[in-house]
């Protein structure tokens, strides 16, 4: 997917128009469909500004990056800041019960049905 492309997919995902984007941008909405249609290269800061704008990496926005991969990393960021406000007790609750989490899905995967007592 060229570069363009990848532009006109982000701003339709976030419901923005061209010339929304263009005023972001400080340039016409003309201009800024040159970008989309691959007709002139985007520059540098515009690329910065966009990558602010959506939140997001200039990785992303050229393709280096997936979006799955961006959100996935989302994801687990917010795992992580929800486990820090715990307290050390909820800790070692989570951590247990993920234990037996992965100890059940691996059983079931295994074919072997193991109960809960046995696990302990």
């Amino acid at each position: 997917m060229q570069l363009g492309e990848r532009l006109e997919m982000i701003r339709k995902a976030n419901n923005k128009s061209q010339n929304e984007i263009a005023e972001v941008l400080n340039t016409t909405q003309q201009q800024y469909w040159k970008y989309e249609k691959n007709k002139q290269e985007l520059p540098i800061r515009h690329l910065i500004k966009l990558a602010d704008y959506y939140k997001t990496s200039t990785d992303n926005i050229l393709g280096i990056t997936s979006i799955i991969q961006e959100i996935q990393n989302r994801e687990e960021q917010e795992i992580i800041k929800l486990y820090r406000d715990l307290t050390e007790r909820e800790k070692g609750r989570i951590l247990e019960r993920m234990q037996i989490l992965i100890l059940s899905e691996d059983n079931i995967y295994a074919g072997l049905e193991i109960t809960h007592k046995e696990r302990k």
